[in-house]
Order: C-alpha cells, then sequence, then structure tokens
C-alpha cells in the first residue's frame, strides 16, 4: 500500500512513462488529468470524478 500523497503522486508519474506510447496508455484527456494530479492541482477525487462525467464515446460499425 502506498503511504502518502507525494508517494501515489511518483507512481502515476512513473505509470504514464512506462506506458507512453503502448495500448495501454492514457488517452489525451486521461493524461492531461493525470498529469494535472502529479503537479498537484487536483486530487485523486477530482480526476476521477471528472473521468466518470465524461462521455463515452461512441462506436461506430461499418
Amino acid at each position: 500500500m502506498i503511504d502518502s500523497e507525494a508517494e501515489r503522486r511518483r507512481v502515476v508519474c512513473a505509470c504514464l512513462n512506462v506506458t507512453k506510447g503502448t495500448a495501454i496508455a492514457a488517452d489525451f484527456y486521461e493524461r492531461r488529468l493525470l498529469v494535472q494530479y502529479v503537479k498537484g492541482a487536483l486530487t485523486i477525487e477530482q480526476v476521477c470524478s471528472l473521468l466518470d462525467r465524461r462521455p463515452l464515446p461512441t462506436i461506430v460499425f461499418v
């Protein structure tokens, strides 16, 4: 378990860097929110709330 908020921010930053350019990388909006979390501008609760309110993408089958 991660004990401090600073450690959580470091782990999130590391995860963003490790997954960059892969199939599991955060999309632009997710990355923007997580970077704001890493910088301390948002709490993780705010990030989760903003992500929960985001509309799901429309999938079009051709």
